[in-house]
C-alpha cells in the first residue's frame, strides 16, 4: 500500500511538470504563429507591393529572434520576396512552393506546423500562414523557418528531485530536446512505449510498463504526454530510488508540519 501511494505521488508530480512544460512549449509556438497572422488594411485581392512585403518581412524578423527566414508567396506558389537573419536574402533564390504541404495548407486557410529538420544551426521547423485582406480573403501566404532553440531552455530547466529529467521527441521519435545533450538527436523510434505517446496515448506514470529502463540504463518511473498539435511527445524519467526518497522526505515534512500545527 505504501509503495502504491508513493507511486501515485510520483506520477502526480511527473504529470504536473509535463503539463507545465507543454504550456511553455505551446506558448513559444503560439507566439511565433501569432506574428505570422497578418491582415492588410485594404479590400483588394492583388498581392501587396514589393516595398510593403519587405517592410512586413523585416518587422517579422525583428519581432522574434528565433524566426530565421521568412518569405511571401502568391496564390500560385511563386515566392515573391524573402528576408533572412542568417544570410544575405538577395542571394537566396526564389522558387515555387505550390507542391509543398505548407503552401497547400496555408492556401486552404489553415496554419501549418511542419516536421523538424536538423540543421547545422540546430533543429528548425517550417511554419506557414495565410495573409488576409480586410475582407478576410486570402491574398498571399507567409512561410517561415523557425529555430527550436528555446526548447533546450524549457526542458533543461525542468528537474524532479536530484536526478529526474525530461526530453522531447519529434514525430519520428528522435530526441529533439533533452536536459542531457548526450542524448540529443538519439532515435527512440523502435520503442513501443514512445510510439504510443506519439500516437496520442497518455502515459500517466501508473501503468506497469511505466516502470522501465530509462535513457541512462537504470530503472525509472516514467510518464509521457503527446503534444498533439505538433505531433511530438514529452517524457519525464525519474530514477526510482531518487523518486521514492524525495516523496518520503516530502511526506515526512508534511507530517511534521501538521504535528507542530496541532501542538501550537
Amino acid at each position: 500500500l505504501i509503495i502504491t501511494t508513493h507511486r501515485q505521488d510520483v506520477a502526480t508530480m511527473e504529470v504536473q511538470l509535463l503539463n507545465q512544460k507543454i504550456e511553455e512549449i505551446s506558448k513559444f509556438i503560439d507566439e511565433v504563429m501569432g506574428i505570422l497572422e497578418v491582415r492588410v488594411g485594404y479590400e483588394g485581392t492583388s498581392i501587396i507591393s514589393e516595398h510593403d512585403q519587405k517592410f512586413l518581412l523585416e518587422n517579422i524578423l525583428q519581432e522574434n529572434k528565433f524566426i530565421l527566414e521568412v518569405a511571401f508567396a502568391d496564390l500560385t506558389g511563386e515566392e515573391k520576396s524573402k528576408e533572412s537573419r542568417i544570410q544575405d536574402a538577395s542571394l537566396i533564390p526564389l522558387g515555387n512552393v505550390s507542391k509543398l504541404a505548407s503552401f497547400k495548407k496555408a492556401k486552404n486557410g489553415e496554419k501549418y506546423l511542419g516536421p523538424v529538420n536538423y540543421t547545422l544551426r540546430g533543429p528548425v521547423m517550417t511554419v506557414a500562414s495565410p495573409l488576409y485582406n480586410s475582407l478576410g480573403e486570402i491574398i498571399m501566404l507567409l512561410q517561415a523557418n523557425v529555430s527550436l532553440e528555446p526548447l533546450d531552455r524549457i526542458i533543461s530547466s525542468a528537474r524532479l528531485g536530484n536526478n529526474g529529467y525530461l526530453f522531447v521527441v519529434d514525430s519520428n521519435g528522435t530526441i529533439l530536446a533533452s536536459a542531457d545533450n548526450a542524448f540529443r538527436y538519439e532515435s527512440l523510434s523502435s520503442s513501443k512505449w514512445i510510439k504510443e505517446i506519439l500516437e496520442g496515448k497518455v502515459r500517466d506514470g501508473l501503468s506497469e510498463d511505466d516502470s522501465r529502463l530509462g535513457l541512462l540504463g537504470i530503472e525509472v518511473l516514467a510518464a509521457g504526454l503527446p503534444l498533439q498539435k505538433l505531433g511530438w511527445g514529452i517524457v519525464v524519467e525519474w530514477p526510482r530510488t531518487d523518486a521514492f526518497q524525495v516523496v518520503v522526505t516530502l511526506q515526512r515534512q508534511v507530517l511534521l508540519f501538521s504535528f507542530v500545527t496541532l501542538l501550537a
